[in-house]
């Protein structure tokens, strides 16, 4: 069963060694590997690499060509009746870089309980080691954007769906004491990676956003999910029925997580689109020989 899903673009300047390190650093750190340094040295620069120890097990595929590069891992373990798996994937092209991260969990028996879902840290290792980069008008970061009085026209943006931004944003609004129902940074370090926070500076600020988006921001304290392109506005705010902040910020953190499961991920963020790189390199790499010997037969073949 899917339980994280998410991709978000990354410094331009990195290259697959620096995605491996990172994923070296995030398994090493873990409590739960059985790997060692000397198990994850010798992973090489193009093609699949392996290594199983134990109930655990941790699969690469790097491809380098003139114009991109892509890697992608996945590491797996059986604890007990559960199955881990994590799959990450890196690639990178001459405008831009982007990573991806999937984790699911399976049991081996029907009587045994999953555990809830929890965001992997490696999110947070890549995020923090290769850097977010510019997601449209915002930078993917685990720290809260706060919009200052001369903002309006970004924070419209964002609301109407017109920021060119690929993640979600969570739009926190100020509240009629002038205050926020959350602490923004804490909420923005739970999602790193997941989606942008963006908080309003003041009251004034979202009256006056209230007549450029035609009254369709959030006010008064209230959270609002924005999805890319306009695809519509999800709102939480304290009631009679939910009165305590930390809820609202547990719904929202599951409203991106859950939603982001849903979402087809990007074609070049896929354990596939690897595999298909590294066929078509080796097609073209055979295809090149089989000329080169036909030339020096005297004739010339197609592949």
């Amino acid at each position: 069963m899917l339980s994280y899903a998410t991709e978000f673009p990354i410094t331009s300047t990195c290259r697959t060694e620096s995605f491996i390190e990172a994923v070296r650093f995030w398994l090493l750190h873990s409590p739960h590997t059985n790997f060692v340094a000397e198990d994850l040295q010798n992973v090489p620069s193009s093609g699949p690499w392996s290594k199983e120890k134990r109930n655990e097990r941790f699969d690469a595929l790097l491809f380098t060509d003139a114009d991109e590069e892509a890697a992608a891992i996945k590491h797996s373990k059986i604890d007990g009746e559960i199955n881990w798996e994590t799959t990450a994937v890196f690639s990178t092209n001459s405008k831009n870089a982007w990573v991806s991260v999937r984790t699911s969990r399976e049991s081996n028996h029907p009587a045994t309980r999953l555990p809830p879902a929890k965001k992997p840290r490696l999110i947070r290792t890549l995020l923090d080691r290769l850097g977010g980069a510019s997601d449209g008008q915002l930078t993917v970061a685990g720290q809260a954007y706060l919009l200052t009085n001369n903002e309006i026209g970004l924070a419209a943006n964002l609301i109407i769906g017109e920021a060119g931004c690929h993640l979600p944003v969570v739009y926190i609004s100020c509240g009629f004491n002038g205050k926020h129902i959350i602490d923004v940074n804490s909420i923005a370090h739970d999602l790193a990676g997941m989606a942008h926070v963006v908080s309003e500076p003041n009251r004034p600020f979202s009256q006056r956003l209230q007549i450029e988006v035609n009254s369709e921001n959030v006010y008064g304290g209230a959270i609002g999910i924005y999805w890319p392109n306009g695809q519509g506005r999800r709102s939480f705010f304290l009631n009679q029925a939910v009165k305590d902040a930390k809820i609202i910020k547990r719904e929202v953190t599951e409203e991106i997580r859950t939603a982001l499961l849903n979402r087809r991920p990007m074609v070049r963020c896929t354990w596939s689109s690897v595999e298909e790189a590294l066929s078509r390199l080796t097609y073209n790499a055979l295809g090149s020989v089989l000329n080169k010997d036909s030339q020096a037969r005297g004739y010339v073949i197609q592949v």
